[in-house]
């Protein structure tokens, strides 16, 4: 990919001298030998000028990253590199090039490079439309190159091995007023256990040492008999995300499976952050794991984004089905928070593979040890690559098979009687949400 800050009247000097070209063949022929040669002492001086024009913009001019940042719009980013140049007004015109990772790159690929010179020193801008994708990407290599009005020449002025871009998954809201007592939760998650609340719950016969403030009078004047109202009590519960991020959950496109499961963690940890619940989000990646902490506002809601924008992607993102590397040494360093969770989402795709069966079957014997319940969400989503018809038309069958796979391991982990969402992405949120609020109530009574 390049972008280029060329100057009109160069474009026309170009084509004109282009033209000359076939003179020096015509005019030796027609006995104009000396014409010839004043057109081919011509072009060679305009060369030379050229290659010192070069040669001196190059090693006389100076270039520092001045600022790299990512404007996000819904569906599109746009990554926007200023560089600052130290060079004289006089000079036409540089060639920047800038290499993408393939999942960066969008159809209008091209960008523009915007010079502006003062008397002293000039500033490059380029604005280059890329593909949302979270997570970490290593673009570059950024070289900048100075360039004589006829394109002949080139210089390096400044090269820039590699730059990091962060992308943040969006934050969807969650359906929060489909459930039971949302609209009340600003304080505390309610549970369906009789305590000490604000929230009425149920009557029963009155004991000795009840408070005078708790009796139902309606029901005793009713009845004639002493009866006392209970009140729900707010008791909000811990919930640990899990979020697999190996290289087997980039496979595909145009969205992989770790982008799926990115934007489930935040939907979800947006919810429950809202209930009053307590989260905690944990990424395994081959860098190892990176935590979010204990979050209880949803203000800290920004956290999160940064631990799945900090997800490295792989160099080259498989079109292929890879098998699953074990997350077992991760899980046993997260034993203590995982623990004390009292339920434990994890988001993963097992694609067909006992590693991942095993490990989630051993984790649910662990936290069935300590009182906790486990939650597994894959998320199904039928993938293609986009790169050729070929392609497009292998992966497919290869999807297939996997898909296949996949179904009969569900399967055997829902004969462990382990919870499982196994459903679209879409469908999945619902589901999950729906799930845990069931664990919710079951866990405190």
């Amino acid at each position: 990919m390049r972008g280029k800050s060329p100057v009109e009247s160069t474009r026309r000097l170009r084509t004109i001298l282009y033209l000359l070209l076939p003179l020096l063949v015509v005019l030796p022929l027609l006995g104009y030998r000396f014409a010839a040669v004043g057109i081919a002492g011509y072009f060679l001086v305009v060369v030379a000028l050229c290659y010192s024009y070069v040669t001196l913009i190059s090693s006389g001019t100076s270039c520092n990253l001045a600022d790299t940042s990512v404007s996000l719009s819904n569906g599109g980013a746009t990554l926007k590199v200023e560089l600052e140049l130290s060079c004289r007004p006089t000079c036409y015109g540089f060639e920047v090039s800038l290499d993408l990772p393939p999942q960066l790159v969008v159809e209008t690929s091209t960008y523009r490079a915007k010079v502006v010179f003062t008397e002293t020193s000039g500033r490059l801008v380029l604005n280059v439309p890329i593909a949302r994708r979270t997570g970490l990407h290593v673009v570059g290599p950024l070289v900048v190159a100075a360039v004589d009005p006829l394109g002949l020449f080139k210089g390096t002025v400044y090269v820039k091995e590699s730059l990091v871009v962060r992308i943040p998954p969006e934050v969807a809201t969650a359906p929060l007023a489909r459930w039971y007592g949302i609209m009340r939760a600003s304080s505390g998650a309610r549970t369906l256990t009789p305590g000490h609340g604000l929230e009425y719950h149920s009557t029963r016969d009155y004991e000795p040492g009840d408070e005078l403030r708790v009796i139902d009078w309606k029901a005793t004047a009713r009845i004639g008999k002493l009866f006392v109202k209970t009140f729900e009590v707010e008791t909000p519960i811990k919930v640990f995300l899990l979020v697999d991020a190996l290289p087997h959950m980039f496979a595909g496109g145009p969205k992989t499976l770790f982008e799926y499961c990115a934007d489930l963690t935040v939907a979800i940890a947006n919810y429950l952050l809202r209930r009053g619940d307590t989260v905690e989000v944990a990424v395994v990646s081959e860098d190892g794991v990176r935590r979010s902490g204990e979050l209880r506002s949803v203000t800290k809601l920004h956290k999160v984004l940064e631990v799945l924008a900090n997800v490295r992607w792989p160099r080259t993102s498989p079109y292929t089905v890879v098998e699953p590397r074990p997350m077992s040494k991760a899980i046993e360093a997260l034993q203590d928070s995982l623990a004390s969770a009292s339920v434990v989402v994890v988001l993963t795709s097992t694609l067909g593979s006992n590693v991942r069966l095993n490990e989630l079957e051993a984790l649910h014997n662990f936290l069935r040890g300590h009182g906790n319940e486990l939650l597994v969400i894959i998320p199904i989503a039928s993938f293609f690559s986009a790169k050729s018809p070929v392609e497009d038309s292998l992966y497919r069958v290869l999807r297939f098979g996997v898909l296949s796979r996949e179904v009969r391991s569900l399967e055997s982990l829902r004969k462990l009687n382990l919870k499982v969402i196994a459903l679209t992405p879409s469908k999945a949120l619902e589901k999950a949400i729906a799930e845990l609020e069931k664990l919710r109530r079951t866990k405190v009574l």
